[in-house]
Parts: structure tokens; sequence; C-alpha cells
């Protein structure tokens, strides 16, 4: 998946287990979507001589690395694993393959195109449920307070990066992460859109400043 992909389920499954939990209240929804993102990061580290959908994409590494949260902040801490191991067994198990348990070399996917029919509209199936639930449900994205602004302008910045480099896709999948280059008219135009739905959607509370902000000057 793409990162808004990776975003917007880890924002429902994140929202679902902590509502079966009785917490949802207690649920950051941005810190969810960031953890959701959080196993690509092995791309940045290439160089380090870490391989994509390697250590970041075990469920073993995860598991072991929530220890201490599991400890401290119990089921609390639930929503947020879930929010990571989403990642690798929906997202990943759908475009390539991962190996789901590193350091074992053991490999799970259906080894689908990342610009696939079926993997775009999974991502846009998610896009779709997580804004019935932000309008429905979610108090906290909907907030206007500063802290919620900050949270949302950090939760876009990785999803800004991955705009810039599909200005170019042959430099946004390199050949490190993809074994092949894709070109540019697999689907593009959808790709771009989910994007731009995305940033709409957790950028929420900003535009609707920006809103404000107009109705204010028109009327002045």
């Amino acid at each position: 998946m793409f990162l808004v992909g990776h975003g917007a389920w880890a924002y429902i499954l994140a929202t679902i287990t902590a509502r079966l939990l009785g917490i949802r209240s207690s649920l950051n929804p941005y810190l969810a979507m960031l953890l959701g993102m959080v196993p690509d990061t092995d791309i940045l580290l290439h160089e380090l001589g870490i391989r994509h959908r390697s250590i970041t994409h075990s469920i073993l590494f995860w598991a072991i690395l929530f220890i201490p949260f599991f400890i401290i902040y119990r089921r609390r801490s639930l929503p947020y694993f879930t929010a990571v191991i989403q990642h690798i067994m929906l997202g990943d198990i759908i475009v390539a393959s991962t190996r789901v348990l590193w350091p074992l070399d053991y490999e799970l996917g259906f080894r689908l195109s990342l610009t696939s029919s079926t993997n775009i509209t999974l991502e846009f199936i998610g896009l779709i449920i997580m804004a019935l639930l932000i309008l429905r449900y979610d108090k906290v994205i909907k907030d206007k307070s500063l802290a919620i602004r900050l949270l949302s302008i950090i939760t876009v910045i990785p999803i800004l990066g991955s705009l810039v480099y599909m200005s170019d896709l042959g430099m946004f999948i390199t050949e490190h992460v993809m074994a092949k280059r894709l070109s540019i008219s697999d689907n593009i135009q959808y790709v771009i859109l989910l994007h731009s739905l995305f940033l709409t959607l957790i950028l929420l509370p900003l535009l609707q400043d920006v809103k404000s902000v107009i109705a204010r000057l028109r009327r002045g």
C-alpha cells in the first residue's frame, strides 16, 4: 500500500480496537496513523543495510518492542499495536511479499503491483470508511486546538514526502524497493486522488479555519 492506505487502515482498525476495549476516548488518532506508516521507514535505511520489508515489517520485532508498553499501558497500548501490525498483515500482504516473521526466512504475500486496481480499490475503501468514522465519531480530528493542528501537520509530512517522490515515479519506487519500475500511466491519477483525499481529511481543522477566515474577510 501507499502511506495513505496504511494510515487510513491504521486509523480504522485502531478505532475499532479502542471501541471494543471501551477506551475510544483515550485514543490519539494521529499517533495511530503515524504508527501505521512507521514500518516503511526502512526505505530510508537502505544504506545501513536494512532491506525493505525485513526487520521493521516483522510481527516478532513489533511484539518485542511493544512489551514495555503492554506492561505500562496495558490495554490502552493495543490499538496502537494494531495500527502497526495492520501495515504488515493487510497492506503489505496485498502488495509484493513480506518477511512477516523476520529474522525467520518466511515470506507471505500476494505480490500485486503497488498501483494495481486491487490495491487502489482497497485504499479507496479505507479512505471512505475513515471519512465516515471521522465525520460521525471523531472529536479529536475535528478539534480546533493548537495541539491538534500541530499533530495534523506532523501526520501529513510523510504523505507530502510521498507526493514529492511521485513527481517522478522512477525515484519513488526505487530499485531496492521493487523488482520493477512503474509506468507513470499505472493508475497514477487515482494515486494522486488518494493522497489528495487523505490530506483533506487530516487537515480538516486547518481547512475549517481557512474557511472561517475567508468568511470574515467577505463580511468585512
